[in-house]
């Protein structure tokens, strides 16, 4: 997508995508390539520093994600080629966002249109390529990590009061 307008397609695509929820989590992968120069609506007040317009996005969404327990699990900036297409463009990096359901990634995103958060992600961003993931083998699992969490927060009050 090269901007923040849906195409009619593009519009097929999201509900197509949304009504297979089947309340499972699932990560979503993003390939982000920068704009030359930040494109803000005319007397945004913003710079036009497409990095600094990104960092404003990646703080923005941190607490409608952990709200619904979602997660960032990493950003990645691209070092090298390995194997590329040659019409495929240059990414700056790559985000892997874990999502509670379909159900939430929606709610995430119609609260950070209607925010007007993703003004800094489509004014920083020329071109993106976002597809969903559902891990076949992971070591990071949200309910397996809480659940490690609980038992070590349970551990150490039990030390505490022994």
């Amino acid at each position: 997508m090269a901007h923040g307008t849906l195409s009619q397609a593009h519009l097929h695509e999201v509900e197509h995508f949304l009504s297979k929820d089947d309340g499972r989590e699932f990560v979503m992968s993003n390939a982000v390539l920068y704009r030359k120069q930040a494109l803000y609506p005319e007397n945004s007040g913003f710079d036009l520093d497409p990095r600094a317009a990104d960092q404003r996005y990646g703080k923005a969404i941190m607490w409608p994600l952990l709200k619904r327990a979602c997660l960032l699990i990493f950003i990645a900036r691209k070092i090298g080629q390995f194997v590329n297409d040659a019409q495929a463009p240059e990414w700056h990096y790559v985000a892997m966002v874990r999502y509670r359901s379909r159900r939430d990634f929606l709610n995430f995103a119609i609260e950070i249109e209607q925010r007007g958060i993703s003004v800094h992600k489509w004014a920083a961003i020329e071109q993106t390529q976002v597809f969903p993931v559902r891990p076949l083998i992971s070591v990071f699992s949200a309910r397996l990590n809480m659940a490690v969490l609980c038992a070590f927060l349970a551990w150490v009050t039990v030390q505490l009061l022994a």
